[in-house]
């Protein structure tokens, strides 16, 4: 099992289910992981869910086998 850190305090996270998944601001500072309980009242992490593969405001990574092509232009 992974250990699951606060990204607005560092301290570990015994109840995932009270986590609040958000986009990091441009500046985020985020400490280092440390031993002692998350005390936040909401537990903060940068990122996507578990199971979302990107966060609502990034695109989603590019499908496996998926060719971009680039835009057709018009002919002359």
């Amino acid at each position: 099992m992974l250990d699951i850190y606060c990204d607005t305090c560092g301290g570990f996270m015994s109840d995932p289910s009270r986590i609040s998944y958000r986009l990091a601001p441009a500046a985020a500072a985020i400490p280092a992981p440390h031993s002692a309980l998350c005390a936040c009242l909401e537990p903060i992490i940068y990122g996507p869910p578990p199971g979302r593969p990107s966060s609502a405001g990034q695109a989603p990574p590019p499908r496996r086998g998926t060719v971009l092509l680039p835009a057709a232009r018009g002919t002359a």
